[in-house]
């Protein structure tokens, strides 16, 4: 049988998962809610792990999914010879593959809570195809043709924060490189809570990523007055452990 036990406490000083080892409040990997800026009295919910190390690191788990949080990019080329086929959208692959080929579903991300940005080739809550590499979150890419049609990008990502408390900031955007000049991202999509992203990316060969780093803010933001704002200053944390037991 399976038992939940919930236990809030109140620590002055630990915006960290270290902060929460060091004040005794933790020492079991697992989820903690924190007040991560002293701006903002709304709390984050982040994932410890290796509390049992002296540098434990900050993840945010992902409600979404893996269907849902995932970077792909495809193997398959079309042939080389002769010359014009690699100008279609379609058509029997050649026999070479894409070396950079991969696709790496995530379950958490890591973030840099100091700069309140996702770790993008963070992959300990991942998993990848055996036979590719893995593929940083939030990019994708294809070597399959050379045509501009979006119909030929067969590479794809999705990021989906729903339900995380976090959101892109809006100056978060996404680019595609790559050959051949100028190619274009297809059905790249960006929701206006910032919560969603998606896109189609490719070329000869072409990927798709983040302009920078994929910045966040939390999308509850409250904010003491007066009196109480002073006080918060003080980095009241209120830490909310929770622990199954089987």
């Amino acid at each position: 049988m399976t038992s939940l036990i919930i236990q809030i406490l109140h620590v002055t000083g630990a915006t960290s998962c270290l902060g929460l080892k060091n004040a005794g409040v933790g020492s079991t990997d697992g989820e903690y809610v924190i007040y991560v800026r002293p701006e903002c009295n709304t709390p984050m919910k982040v994932y410890c792990y290796g509390m049992n190390t002296s540098s434990p690191k900050e993840f945010v788990t992902l409600p979404a999914g893996v269907q849902n949080n995932y970077a792909y990019i495809y193997a398959k080329r079309l042939p080389h010879r002769p010359y014009s086929a690699r100008y279609k959208c379609s058509g029997q692959p050649g026999a070479m593959n894409y070396s950079a080929a991969g696709l790496t579903k995530f379950r958490k991300v890591r973030v840099d809570l100091e700069r309140m940005a996702i770790i993008r080739n963070d992959y300990t809550f991942a998993k990848s195809d055996p036979f590719g590499r893995r593929i940083a979150y939030g990019s994708a890419g294809d070597c399959f043709s050379m045509h501009y049609g979006g119909a030929c990008r067969r590479g794809h990502f999705k990021v989906d924060l729903t339900h995380t408390g976090l959101r892109l900031k809006p100056s978060t955007e996404w680019q595609p490189i790559g050959f051949p000049p100028g190619i274009e991202m297809h059905e790249y999509k960006k929701s206006k809570d910032g919560t969603l992203v998606s896109a189609k990316c490719g070329g000869w060969c072409g990927k798709c990523r983040p302009v920078g780093e994929m910045l966040l803010e939390q999308t509850v933001c409250t904010q003491d007055e007066g009196e109480n704002l002073s006080q918060s200053k003080g980095i009241l944390i209120s830490v909310l452990s929770r622990r199954i037991i089987r």
